[in-house]
C-alpha cells in the first residue's frame, strides 16, 4: 500500500487489520533493523488505530510500515501487510481532508475524539466550530495533533460540529454531528427525569405530608443536563404538594407529591422545534464544492429534508446527504443551474421547522490577466516567461513546450505566487537557453469551474530541425490542429503535405507558415485520415521533414472531451495576448 506525500508534511495510515474481538488494543512496528519506535514525538496512534506522522522526512520513506493488534483479554495478535512512504519535496496545495467524520456516539462522561486531518502545503490551519458558533478550546476542550478532544462529555456537548481547514491556496472542511448520552443511575420519570436511587419519595414520606410533616429531600437530574435538585417542599395537609420551578439547562419541571402516587413526576414543556442551516452566506464558483449543515434543537427524533428552490433534493452524481438524521447536504461540481434558494425542512409529531440560506455561484473560470510575448533570442541568453491569472478557486497552472509537459530540473525553473488581488503568477525560468530550448511555450490554467490557456513562440538562434511529432486521433465533425514542432532560428518556411500535395487544396484546411500550423475544421475520415508531412525549409537548397499519422474516429463512438485551446491561437489588436477559455461541460442533468 504505496503512498506519496510531501517532506515536512503529515502523514496518516488508516487502521488495517483489526481484530474482530471487543476491545482490541493498536500497536505499530516498522520492519527495519534500526530502532524506529512509534513513541517519538512525530508517531502518534489514535484511538481508532490510526498512525499518524508529523512533519514527515526523507528516512521516514525507508521502512515498512504495518499495524498490529493486540486482543486486551485473550492476547492474541494480529498483523496487517506492510505499507511504504515514498516523501518528496513539498508542493503548494490547498488541503485535502485525510481524516474526519460524519457522527460520533458517546455516554456521558467518557472521552471522545472528533477527527480533522487534512494534507496541504502551507500547513493548514484549523478551526472549529459548534451549532455555527466558534468553539472555545480551553478546558475540557482541547485541540489535538488528529483533531478535537472533548474530556468529560455531557449531554449538551452534544451538537453539530464543523472543523475548517484553510491556507493561502485553499479551504476544506468536516462537519459532523456529536451525540451523548446520559447514563442512567436510577428510575426514569415521566417528562423526561430522572430520579436517582433512593430519592424517589415513599409512601412513609407521603403520608408524612399529608400529616403535616416535612418530607425529606428529593435530589434528581434532569435528561437535558443534570444537577437540578429539588429543595424540601412545605408540607401541608393536601394532595398536592407544590414545588418551586427550577431550571436546568434548557428543560422546566415541575414536581409533584400525592399519598397516591408516591414517586415524583416531572411533566416537560415541550421544547420548540428550531433549524438552522450553516453557513449563513453561501458565495462560491461554477464547478466548486458547497457544504451545509442543518442543526436541529428541540429533540433528537424527527423527519429531516432538504430542498432547492423548493424542489426536494435526493442524493444523486453529484449531491451528498449524510449524517444520523440527513443534517449535511453536500455538493459537488456545482453548474450555474445549482445556485437558489436551499431549505432545510425538520417535522417531529405535528410540529414542523425551516430555514433556508441562498446560495450565490459566480463563474470562476481561469482569465489570462497578462503573460509573456513571442521572443528570439541567443544561446547562453537567460529567459524569463510569466502567466498571470486570476480564478475562483485558485487555479492550478503547468508549462509544455511543443506538448510536451515541463517538469522541475533540465534547466528550467518553475516557482509560483499568490499576489494580494488573488491571483496565481507563475514564472518558468531558464538560466541558460539552448537551441533545443525553443519551440511553443503553453501556460495551462486549470480549476474547477474550467481551464485556460496562453501559448507563444520562443526561438533560439541556431540550426533548425524538427522535433519527432506524436500520432493525432481527431473525431469527425470537430476541429483538429497539427503542430510542426520547429527547433532553431532563423528558417526559410514551413510548408505541410498529405501524399505529396502541397497544402491547403480545400476551404477546410488552413496553413499558418509563421508558426508551423495546419488547422483541419470539421474534420472527415475519407479525407481527412492519413500521413502528413511538415518540410522546413533551411537554407535555399537544404530542407528537413517530419510526419505524423492522423486517425480519425466517428463522433459517435467517441467520449466527450474539452479542447483546451488550440494552434494558433488569435492574437488580440495588441498583438501580445493569446488566450482561449474553454469552460467545462455542464453535468447531466439528474432527478429531482
Amino acid at each position: 500500500m504505496p503512498s506519496s506525500l510531501g517532506g515536512g508534511q503529515s502523514w496518516r495510515a488508516p487502521s488495517i487489520g483489526t481484530l474482530e474481538a471487543p476491545s482490541p488494543a493498536a500497536a505499530c512496528a516498522t520492519t527495519s533493523p534500526a530502532s524506529h519506535p512509534c513513541e517519538r514525538s512525530r508517531f502518534l496512534i489514535t484511538s481508532t488505530g490510526a498512525l499518524y506522522i508529523k512533519d514527515v522526512q526523507n528516512e521516514d520513506g525507508l521502512y515498512n510500515y504495518r499495524c498490529i493488534t493486540r486482543h486486551r483479554y485473550t492476547g492474541e495478535t494480529r498483523q496487517s501487510n506492510s505499507a511504504r512512504l515514498f516523501v518528496s519535496d513539498p508542493a503548494n496545495s490547498a488541503p485535502s481532508i485525510l481524516d474526519g467524520f460524519d457522527h460520533r456516539k458517546a455516554m456521558a462522561g467518557q472521552r471522545v475524539e472528533l477527527p480533522c486531518k487534512a494534507l496541504g502545503h502551507p500547513e493548514p490551519d484549523y478551526r472549529w466550530l459548534k451549532d455555527n458558533m466558534p468553539l472555545e478550546l480551553s478546558g475540557r476542550f482541547q485541540k489535538t495533533v488528529t483533531g478535537l478532544l472533548i474530556e468529560n462529555t455531557r449531554p449538551s456537548d452534544s451538537g453539530s460540529y464543523v472543523c475548517e481547514v484553510s491556507n493561502r491556496y485553499g479551504t476544506a472542511k468536516v462537519i459532523g454531528r456529536l451525540y451523548v448520552k446520559r447514563k442512567h443511575g436510577g428510575s426514569a420519570l415521566s417528562g423526561g427525569g430522572v430520579c436517582l436511587e433512593g430519592a424517589a419519595g415513599s409512601v412513609e414520606d407521603a403520608a408524612a405530608s399529608s400529616r403535616g410533616r416535612r418530607p425529606r429531600s428529593y435530589s434528581c437530574r434532569s435528561l437535558v443536563d443534570g444537577g437540578l435538585t429539588l429543595s424540601q417542599a412545605a408540607s401541608e395537609q393536601r394532595e398536592t404538594l407544590p414545588s418551586p420551578r427550577s431550571q436546568s439547562g434548557r428543560c422546566w419541571m415541575d414536581a409533584c407529591v400525592t399519598p397516591r402516587f408516591p414517586l415524583l413526576s416531572f411533566p416537560r414543556t415541550p421544547e420548540p422545534l428550531k433549524a438552522t442551516i450553516s453557513p449563513r452566506k453561501v458565495k462560491s464558483s461554477v464547478g466548486s464544492q458547497v457544504s451545509l449543515s442543518c442543526s436541529v434543537t428541540g429533540g433528537q427524533e424527527q423527519e429531516l429534508s432538504w430542498y432547492r428552490n423548493g424542489e426536494v433534493l435526493s442524493p444523486g452524481k453529484n449531491v451528498r446527504i449524510t449524517g444520523l438524521n440527513h443534517e449535511n447536504l453536500i455538493m459537488d461540481h456545482m453548474v450555474k443551474s445549482d445556485g437558489g434558494a436551499y431549505q432545510c425542512f425538520v417535522r417531529r409529531d405535528k410540529l414542523s421547522a425551516q430555514d433556508f440560506v441562498q446560495v450565490i455561484l459566480e463563474d470562476g473560470t481561469p482569465k489570462i490577466i497578462s503573460a509573456f510575448s513571442e521572443k528570439v533570442v541567443s544561446p547562453a541568453e537567460p529567459v524569463s516567461l510569466m502567466c498571470n491569472v486570476k480564478g475562483t478557486p485558485l487555479p492550478t497552472i503547468t508549462w509544455t513546450l511543443d506538448d510536451d509537459p515541463i517538469l522541475k530540473g533540465g534547466g528550467h525553473r518553475i516557482s509560483q505566487m499568490i499576489t494580494s488581488e488573488g491571483n496565481v503568477v507563475s514564472y518558468l525560468n531558464i538560466s541558460s537557453s539552448q537551441v533545443r530550448d525553443g519551440g511553443v511555450y503553453r501556460c495551462t490554467a486549470n480549476n474547477s469551474a474550467g481551464v485556460v490557456l496562453y501559448q507563444a513562440r520562443i526561438n533560439v538562434r541556431g540550426p533548425a530541425s524538427i522535433r519527432p511529432m506524436k500520432n493525432i486521433t481527431a473525431i469527425a465533425g470537430r476541429d483538429t490542429y497539427i503542430h510542426c514542432r520547429v527547433i532553431g532560428y532563423p528558417y526559410y518556411s514551413i510548408k505541410w503535405y498529405k501524399n505529396s500535395n502541397l497544402l491547403p487544396f480545400n476551404h477546410r484546411q488552413v496553413a499558418f507558415e509563421n508558426n508551423g500550423t495546419l488547422k483541419l475544421s470539421d474534420v472527415q475520415k475519407e479525407v481527412d485520415e492519413g500521413e502528413y508531412t511538415c518540410n522546413v525549409l533551411v537554407q535555399p537548397q537544404l530542407s528537413t521533414s517530419q510526419s505524423v499519422h492522423v486517425t480519425v474516429k466517428d463522433r459517435s463512438g467517441s467520449s466527450l472531451s474539452v479542447l483546451c485551446g488550440g494552434h494558433p491561437v488569435p492574437s488580440t489588436p495588441q498583438g501580445g495576448l493569446k488566450a482561449v477559455s474553454t469552460p467545462r461541460p455542464p453535468l447531466q442533468s439528474r432527478s429531482r
